[in-house]
């Protein structure tokens, strides 16, 4: 998938490619949806990732050049907003197998898919879910309500953490599964101010939560990710990673704009967001 061969372990030298591949790549005739695929070949949209996971299995002061050299262009930054390479990309990383996770991080990472979490309920404690998954012949049945934030509206996909096994109780018989969170039986409501969730977002999407009902929600089984009633453990993936601030770092001196198609950004023109938005504020 990449092209060049980065000097990861020289930062100089990864600093001049990097110079060099900017001026030939960023561009305001191209659209958002080919700059993310530019930084994606290039696995320069998560550069401490690891290689096979579309990163370059770099140093963070290697992350820390990828972001001054986009910052010194007032450039749009990489689809970072949204759960999707903050929380999806951890827990898949982790849980999944890998030809789920390279199947699944490619729209993370291209920035055509926009994701969140599904992992809190209203008034119940994130250990204590009610939320159920009931098996069927082709996959299973998610029935409850969790809690989100407004990057619900937009998002394609969720990782939602349902009770699979109906006698369980606690952090016990939990699963993971991966849903459409605008199908038919996915249902997205306002519901006001957030309230200290577990897995609350950071920054300017904390204050404004949504209401996700399952109605109903069909799954394939393929859909699980990481080991049936074991859905705790990437559970507490997404909890750990849901306050970390790499997407808030890299937002410094570039332009943030939501992933995925129903944000609407992905077909137009570098041009016509640069008349329209103004890079975030660069720090000291």
């Amino acid at each position: 998938m990449q092209g060049l061969v980065w000097q990861i372990d020289d930062t100089e030298a990864f600093r001049e490619q990097l110079h060099s591949w900017l001026a030939g790549n960023w561009h305001s005739e191209q659209s958002v949806r080919q700059w993310w695929a530019h930084l994606a070949r290039e696995g320069l949209t998560t550069p401490t990732w690891g290689r096979p996971y579309g990163g370059l299995g770099a140093r963070t002061a290697i992350q820390q050049v990828v972001e001054d050299g986009l910052a010194d262009l007032s450039a749009i930054g990489p689809p970072l907003d949204g759960a999707g390479v903050r929380m999806v990309g951890p827990a898949l990383r982790q849980h999944a197998t890998m030809p789920q996770a390279l199947r699944l991080l490619a729209g993370v990472l291209m920035g055509t898919q926009a994701w969140c979490e599904l992992v809190d309920e209203a008034d119940t404690d994130v250990r204590d879910l009610t939320t159920r998954a009931v098996r069927t012949a082709a996959g299973w049945r998610l029935e409850g309500t969790k809690t989100s934030t407004r990057i619900a509206d937009v998002a394609e996909r969720a990782l939602v953490i349902a009770r699979t096994d109906p006698n369980s109780r606690g952090t016990k018989g939990l699963s993971c599964f991966v849903v459409s969170v605008h199908a038919d039986d996915v249902h997205v409501h306002a519901t006001g101010h957030a309230t200290g969730h577990a897995t609350g977002q950071a920054g300017d999407q904390a204050g404004e939560r949504r209401t996700v009902v399952l109605d109903g929600a069909l799954v394939g089984h393929d859909d699980l990710v990481g080991t049936l009633h074991e859905g705790w453990a990437v559970a507490r993936t997404i909890i750990a990673h849901s306050e970390m601030s790499l997407a808030g770092r890299i937002r410094r001196g570039v332009i943030t704009l939501m992933p995925g198609e129903r944000a609407g950004f992905l077909d137009r023109s570098v041009a016509d967001v640069l008349g329209t938005h103004t890079p975030n504020p660069r720090r000291p």
